[in-house]
């Protein structure tokens, strides 16, 4: 198996934890339930990225006699703040205000910025087969975007919102992709620069709790986030702060064996995984209708292309 086929093993597997947290973050919310896990997979997200380091590199840390080290310790950093406290944050607010399907179609703008990120500052160019899966990708997400038939079982989040209001709980949803986009181009340098990825997982698992803890000491809103994000943990609960931290780990592990563009591309099924989850799995949704069918087919014809050409 090649590096790039682990790789992008890795981002698929993200996708299918995230579309799980996506499920868990939407029933917790539909039943009321005062701790989405945010803080609590932060927690998990250290524990994880600690015992990859330890199994993958042995616990050993990386020469800081090297003159790259501290810049490679900035970088992760950097990926840390904009994935964990700026993007995660922004994401369950985003599957709260829109649910499951429209949360998840607004998060797969990732690859739009994304990609345009990896072009401008990681100079990763594409193949003509490359680009004719992104566009396929672009039209299943026009067309997802586009449909106006899927409703929720039991309630639809926008139904009773003007335009203006229904654009305003869209915003989380895209400041939640740009801040993901910051993340990864920080992450993928960070590896650039200094090649230890499971380290660098933890640095910026760190970083983002120290965050959150530093927040606390001055912040009466941290701080209820942080002490609320330790208590009443459900089952459900407990697994949203797994799949989640799961998914990032995975995320970026996959960047250091695959680039930029392919993994985002791959990540971007989490969104029809996610619908056929709520729909058939759980029946959060009503059936898909024939726009959510197409978008869907077209989405797999466009990862697939990217991924194998």
């Amino acid at each position: 198996m090649t590096d790039q086929t682990l790789g992008q093993l890795y981002a698929l597997a993200s996708a299918f934890s995230f579309a799980f947290a996506s499920i868990g973050i939407s029933v917790n919310q539909r039943r009321g339930y005062p701790n989405d896990g945010a803080f609590l997979s932060v927690v998990i997200t250290v524990l994880f990225a600690f015992g990859l380091f330890v199994i993958f590199e042995r616990g050993v840390l990386p020469s800081t006699d090297d003159p790259l080290f501290l810049e490679g310790i900035l970088w992760f950093s950097m990926a840390g703040l904009f994935a964990m406290v700026f993007g995660r944050t922004l994401v369950f607010r985003s599957i709260k205000l829109l649910g499951v399907t429209r949360g998840t179609t607004v998060k797969k703008f990732n690859p739009f910025f994304s990609v345009f990120f990896a072009f401008l500052f990681l100079s990763e160019l594409f193949s003509a087969w490359e680009m004719v899966g992104m566009g396929a990708l672009a039209a299943a997400l026009a067309l997802l975007v586009s449909d106006k038939s899927r409703k929720y079982a039991s309630q639809d989040p926008l139904k009773t919102h003007s335009f203006g209001a229904t654009a305003l709980l869209y915003l989380p949803g895209i400041l939640a992709c740009l801040a993901y986009a910051v993340s990864y181009i920080a992450r993928k340098i960070g590896l650039d620069t200094l090649s230890v990825p499971a380290f660098g997982t933890f640095v910026s698992a760190v970083s983002g709790l120290l965050f959150y803890l530093l927040a606390a000491t001055f912040s009466g809103t941290y701080r209820g986030f942080v002490f609320g994000g330790l208590k009443n943990i459900r089952p459900m609960t407990l697994g949203i702060g797994i799949s989640m931290s799961l998914g990032q780990v995975l995320f970026f592990t996959a960047l250091a064996y695959e680039k930029l563009s392919t993994v985002v591309v791959i990540s971007a099924l989490e969104t029809f995984i996610a619908i056929f989850l709520s729909v058939v799995v759980f029946r959060l949704e009503q059936r898909p209708s024939v726009k959510q069918l197409g978008a869907a087919c077209l989405a797999t014809i466009g990862v697939g292309l990217v991924t194998f050409y």
